[in-house]
């Protein structure tokens, strides 16, 4: 239950997010590249599918969707450390 209720904030924090950073970029600074963009858009999609993943695995109690799921969201936080 408890990861039920984690997951379910992480997808709606992702989905929060999502919405921010692709309906609404900033595009307040001027010397922004198409390489940061391309990373953060990289980065918000793949911990969104990482957090689906995990989402779905915990109704399901599917093992190699957890683990689809974890290795997801440990490539979006090393993505996200670059």
């Amino acid at each position: 239950m408890g990861s039920v209720i984690i997951n379910t904030i992480g997808f709606v924090l992702m989905v929060v997010a999502g919405i921010v950073n692709f309906y609404a970029p900033n595009h307040t600074i001027e010397d922004s590249t198409i390489c940061q963009y391309v990373t953060m858009y990289l980065t918000s999609s793949t911990i969104f599918f990482g957090h689906i993943c995990n989402f779905f695995a915990a109704f399901w109690e599917h093992i190699d969707l957890t683990l689809c799921g974890t290795n997801l969201l440990a490539a979006g936080f090393i993505i996200w450390i670059i």
